[in-house]
């Protein structure tokens, strides 16, 4: 077994304040005072980026050489409200194609914004479906899942691919009344193929006011 000196402090090492000259400590040295070889006390978790490693038995953590990981770029903000304002203008203009067009290139982050302003606008028109409607299962065929939320006539259905990649054919059995795809605007055919209605998108959302 390896000695606290080469590298690992083990329960009862850490558990007495044992150092550590690789910088870890054991799951019981972290959480009763143990420090590493500068004298700081052990991390607890992984809030400064450590790594985990699996080392004679124990979970290291290993400090590593910069202290602040948050990797988040600073967000530009003037861009997204082009960008948004964009969106919205080609949905205006056509809904069904804009998505299409957008969740082809989604890698600029205009589909993401389309669907946020969609949903919250929809959420902003029908709070109390949001608040008190109802949440049910909605059973789809092949690898798609759904739920549906209701309150009287209004009715939010999402339904989604258990695997995003997947090109498997999907259904779900859509009941009475006339259903609408949120995003494209389409009014959905009884019937219709999840792989139709989704409109390249790995989900579908779908709202119905019982008509």
């Amino acid at each position: 077994m390896m000695s606290d000196a080469q590298g690992g402090a083990g329960a009862r090492g850490a558990g007495s304040g044992g150092r550590n000259t690789q910088g870890g400590v054991g799951p019981e040295g972290a959480g009763s005072g143990g420090r590493n070889a500068l004298g700081w006390p052990a991390p607890v978790g992984m809030r400064w980026g450590g790594r985990l490693r699996l080392k004679t038995g124990f979970w290291v953590f290993n400090w590593p050489d910069r202290r602040d990981t948050d990797n988040r770029r600073a967000v530009n903000y003037e861009r997204r409200a082009a960008l948004l304002e964009r969106v919205l203008a080609e949905r205006r203009r056509d809904a069904a194609g804009a998505v299409r067009n957008f969740a082809r290139d989604w890698r600029d982050g205009a589909i993401k914004l389309l669907t946020l302003a969609s949903l919250l606008a929809h959420r902003r028109e029908h709070a109390d479906l949001y608040d008190s409607g109802t949440y049910a299962e909605v059973p789809a065929t092949g690898t798609w899942a759904g739920f549906e939320r209701s309150l009287g006539t209004h009715r939010l259905r999402v339904l989604f691919r258990g695997f995003p990649c997947d090109a498997g054919a999907g259904a779900c059995d859509w009941g009475g009344g006339s259903w609408t795809n949120l995003l494209t605007q389409a009014p959905i055919a009884p019937g219709e193929p999840l792989d139709t209605t989704r409109a390249g998108l790995p989900f579908v959302v779908a709202t119905s006011d019982g008509s």
